[in-house]
């Protein structure tokens, strides 16, 4: 048996301390929209406020990584996987649509949005990038765990190093270069014709889940000093780097996803919270089961908080304000997964009636 397969049956059970990290990284999250530009708006409010602005950017810095960090839960906890059953992909899909149909229905009883046909038939198709890039990633799994299963891990080291630089090292490079010389060079990132795109894109889907795979077979050697080192100097040269960035005007692709600074934060967390000894907590996994419900409806209460009064506040209450404002959307979210639970079911048991019903499965 390889060492590698001795970490994985060893470690079968999913433990509370990453179910804990589930729940930090969506309030991380909502955290991030509420800061966002063109989302929240909190960076924008405090625009004219030095201390404030750097007070958010320190927040933003902290938890840019959380989108990586629920892909690489997925890479750690999957990897042993040869199986996976299609209706989990077609589960997630339904819920975007049975959520964004909630959320218009609460929109018109609010005032916010009017009755549309259209708007309603719209709702059907599930424009969610992470949900339809996750569910190729999921459907693709037994496949990618097979060939990684091939290799021991001096060979996979080497492997994820190369991934590394090819789709994070360089294409942000490229973009560094596109920014400071105002221009674009199409075709010079290895991403897309386009460049990494911040991330939102499979490729970094695929890299963040190999890191994933790769926190747990290397588990056994890591070195937490290493670790606690490598997410405070990403930490801090980010947050310079943003800083120095904004100050020239300049964005300098400090905040994409593809980011290497961001993968050595996300990855770091990972494996440093793996060492909590946290046992099994049923309140934090009940709590963490509603992360990807809260991920689909946050939105909705996000636009209802007042963040541009809670920027107004003074610093302290201003980040007092965020937090809590941020911890409370995640609670709000939780009629959203019920609802749509109990929705599932009646579909459930309509189509079981049928004898074509089966658990279809992809296995390696």
């Amino acid at each position: 048996m390889n060492s590698h397969e001795k970490t994985l049956n060893s470690r079968s059970k999913r433990d509370s301390n990453i179910e804990l990290l589930r729940i930090v990284a969506m309030i991380g999250v909502i955290i991030l929209h509420f800061i966002n530009a063109d989302i929240g708006g909190g960076i924008v409010f405090t625009a004219n406020d030095n201390a404030k602005y750097a007070a958010l950017s320190v927040a933003r810095t902290m938890f840019i990584p959380a989108v990586d960090i629920f892909l690489m839960i997925s890479g750690y906890f999957m990897c042993s996987k040869s199986a996976v059953v299609v209706d989990k992909a077609f589960k997630l899909i339904l819920q975007v649509i049975v959520t964004n149909e909630l959320i218009y229905v609460l929109r018109m009883i609010i005032g916010n949005d009017s009755f549309s046909i259209k708007h309603l038939m719209a709702n059907f198709i599930p424009m969610n990038y992470y949900v339809i890039m996750y569910v190729a990633l999921y459907l693709l799994s037994p496949y990618i765990n097979k060939l990684f299963s091939l290799l021991d891990d001096k060979k996979f080291s080497v492997m994820v190093i190369l991934l590394c630089c090819l789709f994070s090292l360089w294409p942000t490079l490229v973009n560094i270069s596109e920014h400071i010389m105002n221009s674009h060079y199409e075709g010079l990132s290895t991403i897309s014709i386009k460049g990494d795109q911040s991330g939102y894109n499979f490729v970094n889907f695929f890299l963040c889940y190999s890191l994933g795979v790769f926190a747990r077979r290397m588990k056994s050697k890591q070195n937490n000093k290493l670790l606690v080192l490598g997410f405070v100097f990403s930490f801090v040269f980010l947050l310079a780097w943003y800083l120095i960035g904004t100050k020239l005007g300049k964005e300098l692709s400090v905040y994409s996803y593809s980011n290497p600074l961001v993968l050595i934060m996300a990855w770091s967390v990972l494996l440093l919270v793996t060492e909590l000894k946290i046992g099994n907590n049923k309140v934090i996994n009940y709590i963490a089961k509603m992360s990807f419900t809260v991920f689909l409806s946050h939105m909705f209460y996000l636009k209802l908080i007042p963040v541009d009064y809670i920027c107004s506040l003074p610093l302290p209450l201003m980040i007092l304000g965020m937090f809590v404002s941020c911890f409370l959307i995640y609670f709000a979210c939780i009629p959203f997964y019920y609802l749509f639970e109990l929705l599932y079911k009646l579909i459930d048991v309509i189509i079981t009636k049928f004898k074509f019903r089966k658990k279809f499965e992809i296995r390696v």
